[in-house]
This record gives structure tokens, C-alpha cells and sequence, in this order.
């Protein structure tokens, strides 16, 4: 698949954690892969401008408001986690979340995304998954493996900060081979 066609959207808010954020969007741009960042401004209490405030408390700005946005095709959804769950309250990105799965396209949660929005939303239902260790939740209905990511059908999921390589290289494996994840590893001394 030729790059310049492959899009990989990224939603965030306020509370969503940094480096989930940055390190996959960084790595999936250095395969020439287009990335959007886009703030879910249709939660509750949510500012409409670009500017989100991490988990952490560093503040960045986002490419585009997911709501402006919402119409356009995706090869991959990803769900960075931190303090997320307010996207879960969101109809209109909820209802978007549900047509990329429901049209077969990739669907990704790392952290507490699969639990806190993917899960709470039963889109993980007969989906292998994993989560941020304090988010998984034996009561919530879903089967989480222990393992750091995992693939399953069209979705991918990831524990922690920790696994953002890891994870941001398999979702570039998935849409652009394996040739490219090893050029880009070897520019990174990965």
C-alpha cells in the first residue's frame, strides 16, 4: 500500500496521556504515514479549541477538531489513554468509533482506552484484548490478557506508555509491511 493514502487518526482530550499520544504519532509519521491528532470537543465541560492538556499536565495542540473532521476515512482509529473516559459520554465520537469497526477498519486503545471507552461500549465483545493494569476490570464482562499488546481481528491493543513503540510499530506493520517498520526502526536505533 502506497503511503500518501495511508490515515491514521488520533482522538484525544483533555486527560489523555502524552506519550501514548506523541511517540505513536511520531513513529507512524516517520513512515510517511498521515497522521491527525484531533480533540474531541463534544464531551461535556470540553473547551472547543485545539489546545489539550495531557495526563501530565503538558499542554499541546492538536491538528484538527475531531468534530470538524468526522466525515473522512481512516485506515486506523487510535485511542491513546490517560483520563479518557469522557470520550465514552461523546455520541457523536462514539457513534463514529462504532462505524470504524462496523466498516472493518482498524480500531486501536493503549492504556486505559480499552477498558475506560472500548469495552464500556462493548466494542472489544468477542475481541482478545489487553489494558492499563488499573483500568482492566475482572467485573466488566471482557477477557484481558496480561500480554503488553494485542492483536485481534481488526484491533489492536496496548497496556501502557511503556509498550508506545511497540505498539505504534505494529500498527505501522498492519498498514504499511514489515520492510518499512525495519527502515524506520534503524532511523530511530531502535
Amino acid at each position: 500500500m502506497k503511503s500518501k493514502y495511508v490515515r491514521a487518526l488520533i482522538t484525544v482530550t483533555n486527560g489523555s496521556d502524552e506519550i501514548e499520544t506523541v511517540i505513536v504519532a511520531d513513529v507512524l509519521r516517520r513512515a510517511d504515514i498521515l497522521v491527525t491528532i484531533a480533540k474531541v470537543t463534544s464531551i461535556p465541560n470540553e473547551s472547543p479549541t485545539l489546545e489539550w492538556k495531557g495526563s501530565q499536565g503538558t499542554t499541546f495542540l492538536a491538528d484538527a477538531r475531531f468534530e470538524d473532521i468526522i466525515d473522512k476515512v481512516w485506515d486506523v482509529i487510535i485511542l491513546p489513554g490517560g483520563q479518557v473516559s469522557s470520550l465514552a459520554e461523546s455520541k457523536i465520537f462514539m457513534d463514529r468509533i462504532k462505524w470504524q469497526k462496523a466498516d472493518s477498519r482498524y480500531l486501536t486503545g493503549i492504556g486505559e482506552a480499552p477498558a475506560l471507552v472500548l469495552v464500556k461500549n462493548r466494542l472489544l465483545e468477542d475481541e482478545k484484548a489487553t489494558a492499563a493494569p488499573g483500568a482492566a476490570s475482572e467485573g466488566d464482562g471482557q477477557v484481558w490478557e496480561e500480554s503488553p499488546m494485542v492483536v485481534s481481528g481488526k484491533m489492536v491493543t496496548a497496556r501502557s506508555q511503556g509498550t508506545s513503540f511497540m505498539f505504534a510499530f505494529k500498527i505501522m506493520e498492519i498498514l504499511m509491511g514489515k520492510k518499512k517498520v525495519d527502515e524506520v526502526k534503524k532511523g530511530l536505533i531502535i
